[in-house]
């Protein structure tokens, strides 16, 4: 074989060697940039996943969040009405101790007597008996009625009417005339409260 012929043999395997190495690298680059792209795909997909689950994520907790100030805030309204209502009863407490004065117990004595009629027996402490005995008397003297009147040691500020021939008593103190008053007034005091609310 000539050198020519050499030369030329050489220079085509050579050139077929780069043309197919070229090849071969167009190839890996190829599927090197069509893998890239798959990985980018992946990626931007996978992303846009965590977005999604983060943004969920992040409005389950708002909502959550929401949820438990919502409640935190009737429970604090509601604890605060509550506690108004603790203080009216307490207010009124002390308003009705104040005025459970002999003058009014008196005539409030003489109306429940008049309105049940005689055999009533009348406790009160001792203090009351001198104040109230004489003036419930003359009261009720002049429309017939007549009332026992009897001294009890054992209570400050406590009168018991009772109904001798009926066996039923009423309770006079400042605390049961209170609890009444307040079971009476708290529906309003409510009502008030809601519109005070509002």
């Amino acid at each position: 074989m000539s050198k020519q012929s050499l030369d030329q043999l050489i220079a085509s395997l050579k050139s077929e060697a780069i043309a197919e190495a070229e090849k071969e690298a167009q190839e890996v680059l190829d599927n090197a940039r069509a893998k890239a792209q798959q990985i980018i795909r992946e990626a931007q997909a996978e992303s846009q996943q965590i977005l999604a689950e983060a943004e969920k994520e992040a409005a389950d907790i708002q909502y959550k969040g929401q949820s438990a100030l919502q409640q935190a805030a009737r429970d604090l309204s509601i604890g605060l009405k509550n506690d108004l209502l603790d203080l009216l009863g307490v207010v009124l407490q002390q308003e009705v101790q104040k005025e459970f004065q002999p003058a009014l117990l008196r005539e409030a004595i003489v109306k429940v007597v008049e309105n049940v009629g005689g055999n009533v027996a009348l406790s009160m402490p001792e203090a009351f008996v001198a104040e109230l005995a004489d003036g419930i008397h003359q009261q009720l003297n002049a429309t017939g009625q007549k009332v026992d009147i009897r001294r009890d040691q054992t209570r400050l500020q406590h009168l018991l009417v009772k109904k001798t021939d009926q066996g039923w008593s009423y309770d006079i103190s400042p605390e049961a005339v209170s609890q009444l008053l307040r079971t009476q007034l708290s529906s309003k005091w409510t009502e008030l409260l809601k519109k005070v609310d509002k």
